[in-house]
């Protein structure tokens, strides 16, 4: 069965499925900012600060306001994807804008007039959300690095994950890739390479106690074109003639024959060359991607008909080499490339300012990140699962917030920048919204705001971008409709 609810009753359902969120999150803004604990089954709870990571726990109890609940949890997942923090500046921000708009509503006029006016409102706070963007991009500017650290540990709040987020980005710089794992020991590496996803293709070829297959100084051989042993055959007959007992064949298929053939060298000791099954979606980006790290030449499935005396002529000239493969069952490293990524990384930077797909923007940026930076590889330790897990949402804004801040600049943060702008601009429907998060930041501290914190321009403008886009649906609603639960309800009876 379905509930049904209209008018000034439907969007006061929503509004108490936001503040049902927004009141669980608000209290973890800023660097005094408190902790939630989140129940889960059978396993330890998870504790965070993490706006988006609490939203997505919360559920009413009332199927209407679950719906309130539901829009405020895709706006902080919008600010999480664009940004990877300020999700809980979208909270409070889409807070106050719906409880002020809702304020401004009549609820005595005809279906007509309320609509003209929803729409009405709607499009002031499109207008005055567009005005404050521009002057947050107006007002940001490049960062120090000696203010890494502060937006490090703005972010994060935890010192010993700002220094370290603050050394690694310091070598690899505002390029560079940072992968996150748990492990024993807070640490990190740092590589110049590319990592894939895919690994061995038989337990044989596992040489360390990693479960790893670890190859120094290996030839890299690129191809799109799925293979087999009249294809490979000159090539691995080369190998032998030289001498040179370390292959990477990268490809989107082996024969089951060929790979047979691989375990089989394997076995006798002569010849390590291990097949990395490369998905292939019919897009040729990362096998370029990897021939140019590692120096080789990319050989289109369309040259294969000349290519056994190609390989014959070339040698080892269409090979490339790096310094390490770590490959495991699932993963590969390669370490240490010997291609030159300048041309390449041009293009895919001029490819991602043209790109509007936040999905593709990310992928292009991690791709530029293997090619131009660096791969550092941050290790987070923890006594406990729950430390380890909470350590480690930490170490992931902590990294966002420095990337971003290198790529975009920054502004003052800890709600001053949006204090600031509604103090010196017209009023609008945002202005109260704007002051909200140094409120409770001056809240959460006792009365203490400190004016030398900075956050990256993106992180301010996205929190921006995603409340007012979820307010505007949430302030032209009309009508709401929701599946009773019948569950619940005969529980109660």
């Amino acid at each position: 069965m379905k509930i049904i609810k209209r008018g000034h009753e439907a969007r006061l359902a929503l509004k108490r499925g936001i503040d049902l969120v927004a009141d669980s999150i608000k209290v973890t803004l800023g660097p005094a900012g408190r902790n939630a604990v989140l129940g889960r089954m059978n396993i330890p709870p998870r504790i965070t600060n993490d706006g988006a990571t609490i939203a997505r726990n919360i559920e009413a109890e009332d199927e209407c306001e679950q719906l309130g609940v539901m829009m405020l949890q895709e706006a902080t997942a919008l600010t999480d994807n664009a940004s990877g923090d300020g999700t809980t500046t979208t909270t409070i921000l889409l807070q106050k804008i719906v409880e002020d708009g809702f304020e401004r509503i009549k609820d005595d006029g005809s279906l007509v007039s309320k609509k003209v006016d929803l729409m009405a409102l709607k499009k002031e706070v499109d207008d005055a959300c567009a005005q404050v963007v521009g002057q947050l991009k107006e007002l940001a500017r490049p960062i120090t690095d000696d203010e890494i650290y502060n937006v490090a540990m703005t972010a994060g709040e935890h010192e010993m994950i700002a220094t370290t987020v603050t050394e690694i980005f310091k070598k690899i710089g505002k390029d560079g890739y940072v992968k996150l794992q748990e492990g024993l020991k807070n640490e990190y590496e740092i590589y110049k390479g590319i990592e894939l996803g895919c690994g061995y293709q038989s337990e044989y070829f596992i040489n360390n106690d990693k479960r790893q297959c670890v190859l120094d100084n290996p030839y890299i051989f690129v191809t799109n074109q799925a293979l087999d042993e009249g294809i490979i055959n000159p090539l691995v007959t080369l190998l032998g003639e030289k001498e040179m007992t370390r292959l990477v064949i990268i490809a989107p298929d082996f024969t089951r024959d060929l790979m047979s053939r691989f375990v089989t060298t394997k076995v006798k000791g002569n010849i390590d060359v291990v097949a990395l099954k490369l998905p292939y979606y019919g897009k040729d980006d990362l096998f370029v991607d990897v021939a140019t790290v590692t120096g080789a030449t990319f050989i289109d499935k369309a040259a294969f008909t000349k290519y056994e005396n190609m390989v014959l002529e070339m040698k080892f000239s269409n090979l490339g080499r790096v310094d390490q493969a770590i490959i495991g069952d699932a993963k590969t490293m390669l370490i240490g490339g010997t291609g030159d990524t300048t041309a390449r990384v041009a293009e895919l930077i001029d490819l991602k300012d043209k790109t509007e797909s936040v999905f593709d923007k990310d992928k292009l940026e991690q791709r530029i990140a293997f090619l131009s930076g660096g791969i550092a590889i941050m290790t987070v330790a923890g006594k406990s699962d729950t430390e380890r897990d909470y350590l480690k949402l930490k170490a992931e804004d902590t990294i966002n917030a420095v990337q971003y801040a290198l790529s975009d600049g920054v502004v003052p943060g800890g709600g001053l920048i949006l204090l600031n702008i509604a103090m010196n601009s017209p009023q609008t429907i945002l202005t109260n919204a704007l002051m909200e998060p140094f409120k409770q930041i001056k809240e959460t501290t006792g009365g203490d705001v400190p004016d030398n914190v900075i956050d990256p321009v993106k992180t301010a403008i996205a929190s921006l971008q995603s409340a007012c886009s979820l307010a505007g649906l949430i302030l032209t609603t009309e009508v709401i409709t929701a599946f009773k639960n019948e569950s619940t309800n005969k529980d109660a009876h």
